[in-house]
């Protein structure tokens, strides 16, 4: 009797012990497909955060392109309202020219060429702006090519309208 008990806690203890294993391998099982799912959502949360702040740079360059814009039909504007009246002033100093004694002319003079300076400093600074610009190779205004290319217009105009 003694024998046939112990061979039935035997029989017991191999079948619990195989039992543990399969929940072993249930659980190590679990654990893998866990660590796969974790893994998965890591990745996505991390693709999320790359959209996310190629959104956010896409958007700031996209203000500073409707910024540049903006500064470009200003630019435009005041030149053309400027460059208006002063043709005007030009064109009467040239009619009080013919009606000036040449010793009075020298003044004159030197105001025409100035008026002259000064419209062609502003044709400069309207086809500058007037420029089309690929969003691509644009600089932002502030950081190169506003100053350095305005200076280089009116440069030019200086040189090439006495």
């Amino acid at each position: 009797m003694l024998y046939g008990f112990c061979r039935a806690q035997h029989h017991e203890r191999d079948s619990l012990r195989e039992e543990l294993e399969q929940l072993q391998a249930t659980i190590r099982q679990r654990e893998k497909e866990r660590d796969s799912a974790l893994q998965e959502l890591f990745l996505r949360f991390s693709e999320d955060g790359k959209l996310s702040k190629e959104k956010s740079q896409f958007q700031a360059k996209l203000a500073e392109y409707e910024k540049y814009a903006a500064l470009t039909q200003l630019a435009l504007g005041a030149a053309h309202e400027i460059n208006n009246p002063l043709l005007g002033i030009l064109s009467h100093l040239e009619l009080e020219l013919k009606n000036v004694p040449p010793e009075g002319c020298h003044e004159i003079e030197q105001c025409i060429e100035a008026a002259r300076r000064i419209s062609g400093t502003l044709r400069s600074l309207m086809n500058y702006a007037a420029e089309p610009v690929d969003p691509e190779q644009a600089q932002p205004a502030s950081s190169g090519r506003g100053d350095a290319g305005f200076s280089a217009a009116s440069t030019h105009a200086v040189q090439t309208h006495p």
